[in-house]
């Protein structure tokens, strides 16, 4: 069962609680409560690097099975002395031991395109960030970043 199924469910289910008066002036609020938790855990928000790093892949060549959990991935660099901000669906892998680099690193592989990408942890949060689900522009904008290096 989906999350909005879930959702609906706790609705009908406080309506049919409510008896045969005036259904809507008589819901359960504790049933209700539960239906805007639900709802609530839905919004997207700014994931830790912890987080992150729990949600990440081990096998960084995988697209596909159980364990691949895409992120929004928000980046922000400066070009021609302008800042630009991109969001982007990716796979993250485990931070490990990137090779040409000598240090660890997130792999992002990003969804629809050939892109791929080497993230250092430690700029986490300066120059990119992920999110639990889609943010909308002022969703982001209402975020600020740490300060860069």
């Amino acid at each position: 069962m989906s999350d909005r199924e879930t959702v609906i469910n706790h609705f009908v289910d406080a309506i049919e609680a409510a008896g045969d008066g005036n259904k809507w002036r008589f819901v359960r609020v504790d049933i209700l409560e539960d239906a805007i938790a639900l709802l609530k855990a839905q919004e997207p928000r700014l994931l830790t690097l912890d987080e992150v790093t729990k949600i990440g892949r081990r096998e960084s060549g995988r697209t596909s099975g159980e364990d691949v959990n895409p992120v929004w991935l928000e980046e922000t660099t400066t070009l021609l002395g302008k800042t630009v901000k991109t969001l982007y669906m990716v796979l993250l892998s485990k931070p490990f031991d990137f090779p040409d680099a000598g240090e660890e690193m997130f792999y992002a592989k990003y969804f629809g395109t050939d892109l791929d990408d080497a993230l250092r942890p430690e700029k986490y949060g300066k120059r990119w960030r992920c999110w639990s689900a889609k943010p909308s522009k002022e969703q982001r904008e209402a975020v600020k970043w740490d300060a860069a290096d």
